[in-house]
């Protein structure tokens, strides 16, 4: 026992800060909160048109070319918030097929974030 007390005291082991901003921490959960009803995948259907869409969840932050003459548009946030990931809001990307009705659409697990970091086209 005595040797472990002066182990620790020729080492003076600290164990390392973690900056915690709690007000942050809780204002960031709130502003999640608020993403994660706005960009619910839920909101929209299939067969809607791009313009529905863009009702629903705002300018999109990206255009994505895909196969078939398909168009996906994806719509988000780029805000780094302090929540932890299992809570976190997701951005959602909706396919259309070339009449401008969605085919598919993608959140959370199925969402790509990839999507958001290169910009290929944006509206």
């Amino acid at each position: 026992m005595q040797l472990c007390q002066k182990l620790r005291q020729e080492q003076s082991f600290e164990r390392p800060r973690i900056n915690l901003n709690r007000s942050r921490i809780k204002k960031d959960y709130k502003t999640n909160a608020e993403l994660l009803k706005r960009y619910d995948g839920f909101r929209a259907d299939l067969g809607v048109t791009v313009e529905q869409v863009d009702a629903l969840y705002g300018k999109p932050l990206r255009l994505m070319p895909v196969k078939g003459g398909q168009t996906a548009r994806i719509y988000g946030d780029r805000r780094e918030l302090q929540v932890n990931p299992a809570y976190s809001f997701s951005c959602v990307a909706v396919v259309f097929d070339s009449q401008g009705r969605a085919t598919n659409i993608y959140s959370h697990g199925f969402f790509n974030d990839e999507w958001i970091k290169t910009k290929e086209s944006t509206p």
